[in-house]
C-alpha cells in the first residue's frame, strides 16, 4: 500500500509537469490517475490470494505435524504411517484438483505447497520411527528433490522456493556439519533449478535462487579463505569483495535479475570494504591485497567496458567504476600504510578511506537517482559513526578533531554546489 501511494503520488507530479509541457493534455490529468489507481488495486488482489495461499498452506503443514507430535506415543507404527500418506495424498490431490477442475489455482498451488512440506516431514519421520542412520543432510536433499518432483510435474512455483531453500540448507549443513569447503555440488543443484525456474518464467523464483547462490558463496568463500586459504579476516574481505565489484558494475546489464545482482554487489562491497578497515582484524598480506585489488578493479573495468560496447549502460557507469576502484584500493593502501607509516597512520588512513568511500557513494546515488545508493550510504554511514564511537583505541579528542574537519569539508563542498547551481 505504501508503495503504491508513492507511485501515484509521483505520477501526479510527472502528470504535471507533463502538462506544463504541452505533452500531455490537461482534461485526461484525472483519468490517468484514475485508471492507475484502479489498475493498482487489480494487480494486488491476484497477489494478496496467492500470499494467503501460501501462509495457509504452512500454517496446515505445522498443525498437521502438531497433531501427530501430539498423538504420537499413542499411536503405531502402521497408524503413523497412514496419517502421514493420508495428509500427503490429500494435499497433492486437493491441489490437482483446485489447480484443474476448481478454478482455483493460487489455492491449489497452495495446497501443492503443503504436500511439498509434508513429504519432508515425512522422510524425517520415518527415518525416526525406523532409527535410520545415514548421513543427514542427504535427508534434505532427498525433500529438495521431491519438491522439484513437483515443481517440474505440476508444476509448482510455490515448490521450487522450497526447493532452492532446501538446496541451500543441503549446503549449509555439508559446509558446517562436515566441512565441504567449498560445497562444489551445490552449483549443478542449484543450475537445474534455475533452469527449471526460466523455463517457466517464475522470474521471482530466479530472484530468490540469486540470494540462495550469494549465500552460499558468502558462506563458502569465506570458510575457504579462513580456514583452507589460512587468510586473514581482512584478506578474505578483500577476495570475497572481487566479484562483488563486477556485479555492482555491471549487474544491471544481465536480463531479469540484473537489479539484484547490482544491489548484492554494492551491499557485498560495502560490507568487504567496512571489514577491511577494521583496525581489531589483522591486515591481509601483500600479495593477498595486491592481488585482490587488481583482479577486482580489472574485472570491474573489463565489465564496465562489455556493458558499454553493448549500449547497457543505464547511467552513472563510470562513476560507479570510481567508487569500486576506491573499495578496491583499500586493502593495498592498509598494507602500505602500515608498512611506511605504522599502525596508527594506517588506522587514520583506512578511517579516513571509507567515510570517503561512503560520502562518494551517496553523492553517486543522489546524482544518478539510485534510492539505493543513498539509504545503503546512509546505512553504513550510521554504522560506521557510532562504531567509531564505541572503539577504544581512539580518543574521543581525536574523534572531535576529526569529525570537524571532515564535516567542515563537506559542508563548504554543498555551498560550493549550491552557488554553482
Amino acid at each position: 500500500m505504501l508503495f503504491r501511494r508513492r507511485y501515484l503520488s509521483r505520477l501526479e507530479k510527472d502528470l504535471d509537469r507533463w502538462i506544463d509541457k504541452g505533452w500531455v493534455v490537461s482534461i485526461r490529468r484525472d483519468a490517468i490517475l484514475n485508471d492507475a489507481a484502479e489498475a493498482a488495486a487489480r494487480d494486488g488482489k491476484p497477489q494478496t490470494a496467492a500470499l494467503l495461499a501460501m501462509l495457509g498452506a504452512l500454517l496446515l503443514a505445522a498443525g498437521a505435524l502438531a497433531f501427530v507430535a501430539a498423538n504420537w506415543d499413542e499411536m503405531g507404527r502402521a497408524d503413523r504411517l497412514a496419517v502421514l500418506f493420508a495428509a500427503l495424498t490429500a494435499a497433492f490431490a486437493g491441489g490437482w484438483w483446485f489447480e484443474g477442475r476448481g478454478g482455483r489455482p493460487r489455492v491449489g498451488q497452495g495446497l501443492i505447497l503443503l504436500g511439498s512440506v509434508l513429504f519432508g516431514a515425512g522422510i524425517m519421520l520415518v527415518a525416526q520411527i525406523y532409527h535410520i542412520q545415514a548421513h543427514f543432510p542427504d535427508g534434505i536433499l532427498l525433500w529438495g528433490a521431491g519438491a522439484l518432483a513437483a515443481a517440474v510435474l505440476i508444476p509448482s512455483q510455490g515448490s521450487l522456493w522450497l526447493a532452492f531453500g532446501l538446496a541451500g540448507l543441503w549446503s549449509v549443513q555439508e559446509t558446517l556439519a562436515f566441512d565441504a569447503l567449498p560445497h562444489w555440488p551445490f552449483l549443478p543443484a542449484w543450475a537445474v533449478l534455475a533452469a527449471v525456474a526460466v523455463r517457466h518464467r517464475w522470474w521471482t523464483c530466479l530472484d530468490f535462487s540469486v540470494l540462495v547462490l550469494a549465500g552460499w558463496y558468502a558462506l563458502a568463500g569465506t570458510r575457504f579463505a579462513l580456514e583452507v586459504a589460512d587468510m586473514s579476516g581482512t584478506g578474505a574481505a578483500a577476495v570475497l569483495m572481487v566479484p562483488a565489484l563486477a556485479a555492482w558494475v555491471a549487474g544491471e546489464a544481465v536480463p531479469r535479475v540484473g537489479w539484484l545482482l547490482h544491489a548484492l554487489g554494492l551491499l557485498g562491497t560495502v560490507l568487504c570494504a567496512y571489514i577491511v578497515t577494521q583496525p581489531d582484524l589483522e591486515a591481509p598480506a601483500a600479495e593477498v591485497a595486491l592481488g585482490a585489488a587488481g583482479a577486482g578493479v580489472g574485472l570491474a573495468v573489463l565489465a564496465a567496458l562489455a556493458v558499454r560496447a553493448r549500449g547497457r549502460d543505464g547511467g552513472g557507469l563510470w562513476e560507479r567504476l570510481g567508487l569500486v576502484a576506491l573499495a578496491g584500493l583499500l586493502a593495498p593502501l592498509r598494507v602500505g600504510l602500515e608498512s611506511w607509516s605504522g599502525a596508527v597512520a594506517a588506522d587514520w588512513g583506512m578511517i579516513a578511506g571509507f567515510l570517503l568511500l561512503v560520502v562518494a557513494l551517496a553523492v553517486h546515488g543522489g546524482r544518478s537517482g539510485s534510492p539505493l545508493a543513498r539509504r545503503v550510504a546512509y546505512g553504513a554511514f550510521a554504522v560506521d559513526i557510532v562504531g567509531l564511537y564505541y572503539r577504544g583505541d581512539v580518543s574521543l579528542l581525536s574523534l572531535f578533531v576529526f569529525f570537524t574537519l571532515a564535516g567542515a569539508a563537506l559542508v563548504v563542498s554543498a555551498l560550493r554546489l549550491e552557488k554553482r547551481a
